[in-house]
């Protein structure tokens, strides 16, 4: 039992940080990351958690192993954290997801005031957790609420003379705030698989009036030159 319950911690921990440093790591080289199984990866996580606990409230002689210890103060405030990141993968509510991340939290700090000593590690965990879930559980509401602070809407796309990129002008309508025109350059290039795309992350090349959109002038001179409003952006 002893192993099977270190083998699941060792897991979860895995499978909790997964998209999370996949995310940081492409985002840092450039580029966006998405996991094509989010809800299952959610599920497995959920069933997992719920079984973990199941093993230690069973087994009293199991809270004594230091590892676990260890692993619970890690792996609390990640699932907090991996929450987050699959709110913002989706950007849209799933019902299967939040049950079995919210459900997994709560087995995890029940574990935490159980398991984890000494005392300050075990009220810095649930000190940091907590800080955690609040900006989580707004980020939630205003995901489950479908509120948004303002409505991008594409008012024409320019594709570049050798198919590389594509530019897109945009009309940033933040209501009663005003609002931006704004233009981005995507990239044609990307990795698209079963299980994950890639691709690079849009640049953002301009920023003006609101109302400019209407009539800016936006073209292409080469593949890697774009010109706005007679300024010329390098695209790379």
């Amino acid at each position: 039992m002893k192993k099977t319950v270190l083998f699941l911690a060792g897991l979860l921990l895995f499978l909790n940080s997964f998209q999370l440093v996949a995310t940081i790591f492409f985002s840092f080289l450039g580029y966006n990351f998405e996991f094509k199984f989010s809800t299952l990866l959610a599920i497995i996580i959920g069933q997992l958690t719920a079984l973990f606990t199941i093993f230690i409230l069973t087994h009293k002689d199991l809270k004594e192993i230091i590892f676990l210890k260890i692993s619970l103060s890690i792996l609390t405030p990640l699932s907090i954290i991996n929450t987050a990141v699959h709110i913002i993968a989706l950007n849209k509510f799933n019902l299967p997801i939040a049950i079995c991340l919210f459900g997994s939290t709560v087995c995890l700090c029940l574990l935490t005031i159980l398991c984890v000593k000494p005392l300050g590690l075990k009220i810095a965990t649930l000190v940091l957790s907590g800080i955690l879930i609040g900006p989580v559980a707004l980020w939630g509401f205003f995901t489950i609420a479908d509120l948004s602070f303002g409505e991008d809407r594409v008012i024409k796309s320019l594709e570049s003379p050798k198919g590389t990129y594509y530019a897109e002008v945009i009309s940033s309508d933040q209501g009663a705030l005003g609002g931006d025109t704004i233009v981005k350059v995507h990239s044609f290039e990307e990795i698209d698989n079963l299980f994950f795309r890639i691709n690079k992350k849009a640049q953002t090349v301009y920023f003006g009036e609101w109302y400019e959109y209407e009539d800016i002038g936006v073209y292409w001179k080469d593949d890697n030159t774009l010109i706005v409003k007679q300024k010329e952006y390098q695209i790379e």
